[in-house]
């Protein structure tokens, strides 16, 4: 294989979900890199919540962020698409009315009302890695209307179906199984996000890469010109790829890299 660009998902694919990345994965991304390929990271997360050294460390070309709704390549932002101020004010206001609590989510903060999550450990994790850079969304209305990309949602057996029409028609729909899903603005996904870089950056779509696990990797795995599944992916991430490597702990990156000959 020529030279690609190789998009990797975080959680579940570069890093477990204590943040703990195999030796193997930098070896061989940093590998990848030295053979004249591209690295991206391509994230569900929000430019925000893309924090930590050991990540950092590997090295990267760039960045797509928030399902699509943020490139940066270096240092220099190509892409910073927002849920428009009066779409997402008017979820808010739905969202708090039927009682689900909700994350928004953006390039320099992540807007959360804590009390809602009542001792949730998801939110306990936000805050032990984001600290000061989490804000309420209660009285912080200019500040998320303005840097908001895309939100996830608790949605603690609520029964969302008579709503669900709205929300197709304003935002890409992630579920993720009956606990939560992820709102992202119409026509962005991390496929779309692949398909700018590639514009940007003169690559054809054939000579990219995707690794992901879960359902909002679909979109890349089935875009790109190989789709790789960690073989602790999800079933339905394993129908949408073209094929499913070892588990992350069992050095699924570098392993699924030396198949396709790019280290």
């Amino acid at each position: 294989m020529g030279r690609k660009a190789v998009f990797f998902d975080i959680d579940g694919t570069i890093w477990d979900f204590q943040q703990r990345i195999p030796d193997s994965t930098v070896r061989a991304i940093r590998a990848l890199r030295r053979n004249g390929n591209l690295a991206f990271l391509c994230s569900g997360r929000s430019r925000a919540f893309i924090i930590g050294d050991n990540l950092f460390d590997i090295g990267f070309d760039g960045i797509v962020a928030g399902c699509g709704t943020y490139v940066e390549k270096g240092q220099q932002v190509l892409l910073n698409d927002k849920v428009p101020a009066e779409v997402l004010a008017d979820t808010v206001r739905e969202m708090k009315k039927r009682e689900m609590p909700l994350v928004l989510e953006g390039t320099r903060n992540l807007f959360v009302d804590r009390e809602e999550f009542r001792g949730d450990p998801f939110l306990n994790k936000l805050v032990a890695l984001m600290g000061d850079d989490i804000l309420p969304i209660l009285g912080n209305r200019d500040k998320w209307t303005k840097d908001t990309n895309k939100m996830s949602v608790n949605l603690v057996d609520k029964d969302i179906e008579e709503w669900l029409g709205w929300l197709a028609e304003q935002y890409e729909i992630i579920k993720h199984g009956d606990s939560f899903m992820e709102l992202v603005p119409k026509g962005h996904t991390k496929a779309s996000g692949i398909r700018f870089v590639c514009s940007e950056m003169g690559i054809l779509p054939e000579d990219t890469v995707a690794f992901g696990d879960s359902s909002n990797d679909i979109s890349m795995l089935e875009y790109a010109g190989v789709g790789v599944v960690m073989g602790n992916g999800t079933d339905e991430a394993k129908e949408a790829g073209d094929f499913v490597t070892k588990d992350i702990h069992d050095d699924g990156i570098e392993y699924a890299l030396k198949k396709l000959e790019l280290i």
